[in-house]
């Protein structure tokens, strides 16, 4: 009986440990996206949308799901070698949050549906969201103001794009071309 409760007290002070110290950060999908597109690290383009999304992905596109995360990592790839073309191999961008608001409750709920409709990701794992403002330095020239939001899935969080179209409320992660804009 001792050894349970130990291991018991063990388990629960492990999982208290990572969550405080090693949980998921809402701007952790923002240094994702930075460094898959401007610092071509593609292996992290995986990470930038949920299981759900890329399952998704594979079957509106009739490709594998690791085909469709490969297509979307030569995406960013490319998108990486475009800017270094433009700008120089020593160019720069960098981010700064000024101002993180909480989506409210409401547009919460809207965007689950939404996210659920769309991708068949369960809207109850939809946690929470922020609008994040920051502010971007690239190369040198400033961009204040951009704002982007953030969604916490389940336990990670990540890029969400939203908007009203014509056909309705749309969704999608920002993760690189093709099937991507048309969620």
């Amino acid at each position: 009986v001792v050894v349970f409760a130990f291991t018991g007290v063990v388990t629960m002070v492990g999982a208290l440990g990572y969550f405080l110290f090693f949980a998921p950060e809402y701007t952790d999908p923002i240094d994702l996206y930075f460094g898959a597109m401007y610092e071509g690290k593609v292996e992290n383009v995986e990470k930038l949308a949920p299981k759900a999304y890329w399952d998704w992905r594979a079957e509106l596109s009739d490709m594998s799901r690791d085909a469709c995360i490969e297509e979307a990592q030569e995406w960013a790839s490319l998108t990486n070698k475009s800017i270094k073309k433009q700008f120089g191999e020593d160019f720069f961008c960098t981010y700064e949050v000024v101002e993180k608001e909480a989506i409210s409750d409401e547009d919460l709920r809207e965007l689950a549906e939404i996210l659920e409709r769309d991708y068949e990701i369960s809207a109850k794992s939809v946690k929470k969201g922020y609008t994040v403002t920051i502010d971007l330095n690239f190369n040198g020239d400033e961009q204040k103001g951009q704002k982007i939001t953030v969604v916490q899935i389940g336990y990670r969080w990540y890029l969400v794009e939203h908007f009203n179209s014509a056909f309705g409320n749309r969704a999608y992660f920002p993760v690189g071309g093709g099937p991507a804009m048309l969620g």
